[in-house]
């Protein structure tokens, strides 16, 4: 039990040898573009919708540029990646993208690497599914926080491919003393995916006459557009009747439509 056991867990998850817990998971994301800028990179490569808050905030205080990839709704376009990936850059990208529609990875993944570009992946919600990571990402990071596969309201974890540069390893930390609770959370993540898979297959089914958004790619949350204020109202009734918790889009981490984010993660 403890540290020792969590980050062995972690580096069986993520095929890294090297792995750090972190206070939370915005620190992970942050000391990833630490690491890319240590690393030559001067561009960061972002999603245009379907990432994360600081996705946006954080280059920006490290003196990098930040170049928007285009998505349909959230999934990285492969042809302008290859226009826009190069040696100076990072792509990082959400895995889901949103928490809703699964990224194709290895493509993007091999895309980077003829590039040379540094890949970093967000698996806050895929570390409960072995089957949406790819180990060839040169970095990956991981949120605890609530409403995640693993839900510990604290703390994440940023690994790496070939090791973190010198500097990052002064810069992480994680209190001994909730390594036992992260490890039961660890063991329980890929239960929980699997249930909320289930769940997120049941919302598509019943909302099978709206236009949800990537309905046959893997992901936890559903996220169903409307084209009107009775559709919205007919798409909440629903969510209301359910008990179900949602969220209104346009949202970066979301969509940038007029949309329903029916939050399955947090069920």
């Amino acid at each position: 039990m403890g540290r020792e056991s969590c980050v062995k867990r972690l580096k069986e998850i993520t095929g890294h040898n090297a792995v750090k817990l972190t206070p939370s998971g915005d620190h992970a994301v942050f000391l990833a573009f630490l690491s890319a800028k240590q690393l030559g990179k001067k561009r960061i490569l972002i999603p245009d919708q379907g990432g994360w808050l600081t996705y946006k905030e954080y280059p920006r205080l490290l003196d990098l540029e930040i170049i928007e990839v285009k998505t349909d709704y959230g999934i990285i376009n492969l042809e302008d990646l290859k226009n826009k990936a190069g040696k100076d850059s990072a792509l990082i990208c959400a895995q889901p993208a949103g928490y809703f529609a699964e990224q194709p990875i290895k493509k993007i993944s091999s895309i980077c690497t003829e590039k040379n570009c540094l890949l970093i992946t967000d698996i806050s919600g895929s570390i409960g599914d072995k089957s949406l990571i790819d180990k060839n990402a040169d970095f990956m990071v991981c949120s605890f926080g609530r409403w995640k596969p693993v839900s510990l309201c604290f703390g994440g974890s940023i690994s790496a491919k070939k090791g973190f540069p010198k500097e990052i390893s002064s810069l992480t930390g994680f209190p001994d003393e909730l390594c036992e609770k992260l490890e039961a959370e660890l063991s329980k993540a890929e239960e929980k995916t699997r249930e909320w898979y289930e769940l997120s297959k049941k919302i598509k089914e019943d909302l099978k006459s709206f236009k949800i958004i990537h309905p046959e790619k893997k992901g936890i949350n559903v996220v169903v557009e409307f084209c009107s204020e009775q559709e919205k109202k007919e798409i909440l009734k629903y969510c209301e009747r359910m008990h179900y918790e949602y969220t209104l889009c346009p949202r970066y981490i979301r969509v940038l439509e007029k949309a329903v984010s029916i939050e399955v993660k947090r069920l």
